[in-house]
């Protein structure tokens, strides 16, 4: 009865590790392949853009300055309420920014340059995804997924996307600005409606709490064993 009783529950506490690692990998695999996803998204918007103004809120508004990818206009105003950013703004400084809402990428990439030209411009971030972001842009890699789209159903999809997405921005954009004198004169296009801080932060409590739960289940599977072995 003993033996019958471990193997049941050393059964359910493999199965909650198994889909506890599955969760962790999943996250990882996806945080870490973002400039692969900017690369061969049709949708993507990659752009140095130079630091106009940080809200109370934390959402930030850029000025597109420099094309790499994907939807551009010249000074065009940008803000932005969700993204991901190492931290230390400045204004009047110039960052890559990476973004593809129209396929739900998540929040937009922020990272430190120094230079804007693109064949010798380096990334502040040393971690190996923003080392793989320099070297697509180095390289010529966006320039060159623009040139050489898949097929023209792909380019269809893309230009279809981009004007709901740019429709949809600019109500969004006539409505607060019509809830918001001080900000009405900015004609600032809205890329997300929820305010949200510097954000590795959300990354970390998905880890943390993954981790948690892994040490709760061998924690607890360790004691009930050696519970039912002393009965036994």
């Amino acid at each position: 009865m003993y033996h019958c009783k471990e193997a049941v529950f050393m059964r359910r506490v493999s199965i909650s590790f198994l889909i506890a690692f599955i969760l962790l990998f999943s996250f990882v695999s996806f945080a870490g392949d973002l400039p692969e996803s900017l690369l061969n998204s049709p949708t993507a918007q990659v752009y140095i853009g130079e630091l106009k103004k940080v809200y109370d809120d934390e959402s930030v508004v850029f000025t597109q300055k420099v094309k790499i990818k994907g939807d551009f206009t010249k000074d065009k105003e940008i803000r932005y309420y969700k993204y991901v950013f190492d931290g230390g703004f400045e204004i009047g400084k110039s960052y890559l920014i990476g973004d593809d809402t129209a396929v739900s990428m998540g929040d937009a990439w922020i990272l430190h340059i120094s230079g804007e030209d693109l064949r010798t411009l380096e990334i502040g971030e040393d971690y190996d995804m923003a080392k793989r972001m320099q070297q697509y842009i180095n390289d010529g890699s966006f320039e060159k997924s623009e040139e050489e789209p898949n097929n023209s159903e792909a380019v269809k999809v893309s230009e279809t996307q981009t004007s709901e997405t740019q429709t949809s921005e600019t109500q969004i954009s006539e409505a607060k600005a019509a809830q918001s004198g001080e900000e009405a004169g900015l004609g600032v296009e809205p890329k997300e409606e929820n305010g949200q801080t510097e954000a590795g932060s959300n990354n970390v409590i998905i880890y943390a709490i993954i981790i948690g739960f892994v040490a709760a289940i061998g924690y607890a599977a360790l004691r009930i064993r050696a519970k039912y072995k002393n009965r036994g």
